[in-house]
């Protein structure tokens, strides 16, 4: 498991650097791992790192491959939870089923109020552009521009207070 789960945050980080190689790469064994020994459900990072691997697969025009592997990262987790859900939709942006994803945040943002509010109102706010609806684009982008100022001046408020042994701040 620890080895799916590695495999997993190296994949996803390697797609967050575009390096699109070595998530094929990476992708790859780490699909084949978690097939062998039936660990995609028991390691949550490897969903990620399948969905980085499925998302590398679309943007190469690879469609079956990719369809291939975002079957794989959706059935990870049979109970529906907001990191499943958040999962998912990414998945449908990369599949281009952009009101299928939009549906899916909406419910997160109603459903899991605090589950990651600046990524889920970011994507929100980026899918309303992507769909051309300019007047939701307006209503959602200044929440989403200080919901991410915010958590960007706990995280490095965090970073400070580590390093001087004081507790964390919350976002």
């Amino acid at each position: 498991r620890k080895l799916c789960a590695m495999l997993g945050a190296k994949v996803m980080i390697s797609f967050q650097w575009d390096n699109w190689s070595e998530v094929l790469q990476w992708g790859e064994k780490l699909a084949a791992l978690c097939e062998q020994y039936d660990l995609l459900n028991q390691s949550w990072p490897a969903p990620h790192g399948i969905a980085a691997l499925a998302a590398v697969y679309y943007r190469t025009g690879k469609d079956e491959r990719g369809d291939y592997y975002a079957n794989m990262a959706e059935q990870a987790v049979s109970e529906p939870d907001p990191r499943h859900e958040s999962l998912i939709a990414q998945i449908r942006m990369e599949q281009g089923r952009l009101e299928e994803a939009r549906e899916i945040y909406q419910r997160i943002a109603s459903q899991y109020p605090s589950y990651e509010q600046p990524q889920i109102q970011a994507r929100l706010t980026e899918l309303a552009a992507r769909l051309a609806d300019e007047a939701l684009y307006d209503e959602l982008a200044p929440t989403a521009l200080a919901l991410t100022e915010h958590a960007l001046i706990a995280s490095a408020l965090n970073l400070g207070d580590r390093g001087a042994g004081r507790a964390p701040v919350t976002a």
